[in-house]
Formats: C-alpha cells, sequence, structure tokens
C-alpha cells in the first residue's frame, strides 16, 4: 500500500528553453537560491551517490545544474535539475530542453524540492513548467517555507486558486 500512495509524490518539471536570456537570468537567481532553501528547511540534504548510506556535497552549479537526496538513507530518488540536454516535445506539443521527474515518497526532502520547483516557477515562469501528483494541500510544507523567504512573491497563482477560496474536499 505504501508504494501506492508514494506515487501522488511524483514531480516532473521541464525548461522551454535553456537558452532563453529570461531563463538564463532565473537559473541564475536559482543557484544562488537553492542552497537558501535547503538551510531554511532544516531538512538534511546530501549529494547524489549510488549508495544511500553515502553522503557527499550536492551538485550545486549554474553550467552544471543541481543533484541532491534526502540524507541518512531518507530518499526515493534523487532529484536532478541539470543542464545540457537535447530538445524534445513536451506534453503540450511543445519544444523543451530538459524534462526530469523525481518521486520523493513525500519524506522529508520532498519539502526541498517542491520549493525549488515553486522558486523555479516564480522566476522562470515563461521558460518552465512543472506537473506534480502531490496536489495543493500536499505542497503545503513548499508553500509554507517558500512564503517564509519571498512573503512579498504571491504563489498561490500556480493552482489558480486561492486558499481561502479553495474548495472543500481536500486536494485538486
Amino acid at each position: 500500500m505504501a508504494s501506492i500512495l508514494d506515487k501522488k509524490y511524483i514531480h516532473t518539471w521541464w525548461v522551454q528553453n535553456w537558452n532563453a536570456p529570461e531563463w538564463k537570468e532565473a537559473w541564475a537567481q536559482l543557484i544562488e537560491d537553492v542552497p537558501k532553501i535547503i538551510e531554511r528547511s532544516g531538512v538534511a540534504i546530501t549529494g547524489p551517490s549510488g549508495d544511500p548510506q553515502t553522503e557527499k556535497p550536492i551538485l550545486l552549479d549554474v553550467s552544471a545544474g543541481i543533484a541532491f537526496k534526502g540524507a541518512h538513507g531518507h530518499i526515493r530518488d534523487t532529484f536532478y535539475f541539470l543542464t545540457g540536454f537535447p530538445s524534445y516535445y513536451n506534453p503540450r506539443g511543445l519544444p523543451y530542453d530538459a524534462m526530469f521527474t523525481c518521486n520523493t515518497g513525500g519524506l522529508a526532502y520532498d519539502a526541498v524540492v517542491t520549493c525549488i520547483l515553486l522558486r523555479a516557477w516564480e522566476l522562470g515562469q515563461d521558460n518552465f513548467d512543472v506537473f506534480s501528483r502531490a496536489g495543493y494541500v500536499s505542497w503545503r510544507p513548499a508553500r509554507e517555507l517558500y512564503q517564509r523567504m519571498w512573503p512579498d512573491d504571491p504563489i498561490e497563482h500556480m493552482w489558480g486558486v486561492e486558499e481561502e477560496k479553495r474548495p472543500a474536499g481536500g486536494e485538486r
């Protein structure tokens, strides 16, 4: 049963055009913001490794990308957001430069992953898109973390509805 519930935390995101000036600016800002998100979250994070018990530095480089996982074995998938991928087409038939997926299983590092995705979406809206099986309620830790860090950024429009106006009945 846990594996069925874990599928709820599959996040997919893509960049329309890595070479767009707006995205380059957004990407540089995101790289600068990621360590702040990790630190503010209080979640233990480590770099990518084949061994779930091995800890190493996270990858955080404007020319290479971002890669990390939850520390101390608390991980499902490693979060990869890397540069330098060939062009493909996204589900809407538009070309994009890269598409990534991460299943966090709802573990603690999900708040870090989803907050980074929120920040990428806010910084690069025209060049970045995200889809998640986890709904509005499941993103609450990320939304709260984001609002503590950037209180003037209105992120509720990502869901097309403000929390107070959200219909009752759970997730969207």
